[in-house]
């Protein structure tokens, strides 16, 4: 039986350790300029949903960005973190990220909140057509978007 951890855990190239505790050089191109790719899978019991699914797409987003990628090593330190982890609520997902810089970053993850309601709100979103189909770390479009969505939601409701 797999011994069960409280807190998001990490693997970075390997090596397991509190997410909290886990760090990259500031000089990763991952981090400097978004250069690299993701994954998130959800865990159920320990367990990723479709693994091999999701390490597929990562491969092809890799591929797409000619960022190299070592499935074998991505695979063997998801099944080792999973196995330090176990199941629980700190454990609900895993994100794979892979680094321009060459690294293998993985984390357990809690899933988020889900709101009992959601609104939806359009915002004009025209990212550039070289990423399609790239899951990248290139996410600040992404991440716009969604607060321009909630401050057009936030506006309307004190209108």
């Amino acid at each position: 039986m797999a011994p069960q951890f409280s807190g998001s855990l990490a693997s970075v190239d390997g090596a397991i350790m509190l997410a909290s505790a886990a760090m990259i050089p500031a000089t990763d191109e991952g981090l400097l300029r978004g250069d690299g790719a993701f994954e998130v899978i959800r865990i159920y019991d320990g367990y990723p949903f479709a693994l091999e699914e999701h390490l597929q797409r990562l491969e092809r987003s890799a591929l797409n960005l000619r960022l190299p990628v070592d499935l074998e090593a991505v695979r063997a330190d998801a099944n080792r973190l999973l196995a330090h982890a176990g199941a629980g609520p700190d454990h609900g997902q895993l994100r794979i990220v892979l680094t321009r810089g060459g690294r293998r970053l993985l984390l357990t993850e809690p899933l988020p909140a889900t709101p009992e309601h959601v609104r939806l709100g359009s915002v004009t979103y025209a990212p550039t057509r070289v990423l399609d189909g790239v899951k990248s770390l290139s996410y600040a479009a992404n991440m716009l978007a969604s607060r321009l969505a909630r401050e057009q939601d936030s506006t309307r409701l004190c209108s």
